[in-house]
């Protein structure tokens, strides 16, 4: 069943709903680091913060490519 529909998802939308699990995951080694403060909270936490806030536009992203690819194939 997950075979079916990964065959049907465009790779450019799979690739783009990965990239905030990618930088929550791969990211943190780089950004663990009490300084600099942003906006009063430590680097690291700010940069969780951040990334939680932008995986719903990813995601929104992904959906309008799988929308578009979906579209064009009918």
């Amino acid at each position: 069943m997950i075979g079916a529909v990964a065959r049907e998802v465009p790779t450019r939308a799979l690739l783009v709903a990965l990239v905030p699990a990618v930088a929550l995951v791969a990211g943190l080694p780089f950004a663990n680091r009490i300084e600099p403060i942003v906006l009063g909270l430590p680097f690291l936490l700010a940069w969780i913060l951040g990334w939680v806030l932008l995986t719903p536009l990813f995601l929104a992203l992904a959906y309008v490519l799988f929308g578009t690819a979906r579209g064009a194939r009918r």
